[in-house]
């Protein structure tokens, strides 16, 4: 079965082998189908291809780039008798799930894992759960490596918004079961993506601090007070203040749990070709 990476980048794989799809609109045509794995109309996929020009001349250019990618697929599939990308009656396209699989998915089943074995009270088994999913990401952006496609965004977004509450999530369920170790690399990786997220932050030093390290905990604070200053104009939250005078008084009897303020959505770049 071929599996469409979108998490970190953008790579089709047989396996370990890497499968060449043509540049351009082949590329963005699988990728805008993996984000919608239930189908796209022709009209839908059309206007995310090319925006408001749904001509009969674009839907023609759209069959043509379809039969390209199609055939691009077929070649590394065992059975001859698949049409990897279905046509259906209605008038839209969608990708043959017996065939070709995407690491979005994967990444879904986990999170649902960890909120069913969290919510049985295996809290170890949900951690390693958690981190399994967690680390199929990189450092890359979501569907990197398609060219410019700002139809997109929302879906690059809404994966982003998924990594991060997910890190919460594991993040706090490992320090919950002692695992302070991992709880610290979950979130340190979270704040990295995320570094104006005040809950993250205010999670990572709770969890910093119960490893007996305040100093480390007041670097976190520190650099996030500058970034919120420098890249929003903005102070912090009560949550993360309290938390900072916490620490520097020693009085860390009960950690901060109020909630913070996640940052306001930064603008982003079209995805860039790579």
């Amino acid at each position: 079965m071929l599996e469409v990476c979108v998490l970190d980048g953008f790579q089709v794989r047989n396996g370990d082998v890497a499968v060449a799809v043509p540049e351009g609109f082949p590329r963005q045509i699988l990728a805008q189908l993996v984000a919608h794995p239930t189908g796209m109309s022709t009209d839908r996929l059309t206007m995310a291809l090319w925006g408001a020009d749904a001509s009969p001349t674009r839907r023609r250019c759209l069959q043509v780039h379809v039969s390209n990618l199609r055939r691009a697929l077929l070649q590394w599939l065992p059975v001859t008798d698949t049409a990897v990308i279905h046509h259906s009656q209605s008038g839209g396209y969608r990708l043959d799930p017996t065939v070709i699989s995407s690491d979005i998915e994967r990444f879904r089943q986990h999170r649902a894992a960890v909120d069913a074995l969290a919510a049985d009270g295996m809290v170890e088994e949900a951690v390693d759960r958690g981190v399994a999913g967690l680390d199929m990401w990189g450092y890359g952006e979501p569907f990197d490596g398609i060219g410019s496609c700002a139809a997109l965004h929302a879906v690059c977004d809404g994966l982003r918004r998924a990594h991060r509450d997910l890190s919460l999530q594991v993040g706090g369920l490992a320090m919950d079961c002692g695992r302070l170790t991992d709880a610290r690399q979950i979130l340190q990786d979270a704040v990295r993506r995320e570094p104006l997220d005040e809950e993250l932050a205010v999670r990572l030093m709770n969890c910093v601090v119960q490893l007996g390290t305040p100093g480390d905990a007041l670097l976190v604070g520190n650099r996030l007070v500058t970034d919120l200053r420098r890249e929003l104009s903005c102070s912090p939250g009560l949550p993360v203040v309290d938390l900072l005078r916490r620490i520097r008084l020693g009085d860390m009897g009960s950690a901060s749990q109020a909630r913070c303020r996640r940052p306001s959505p930064r603008p982003r770049c079209l995805l860039r070709l790579s």
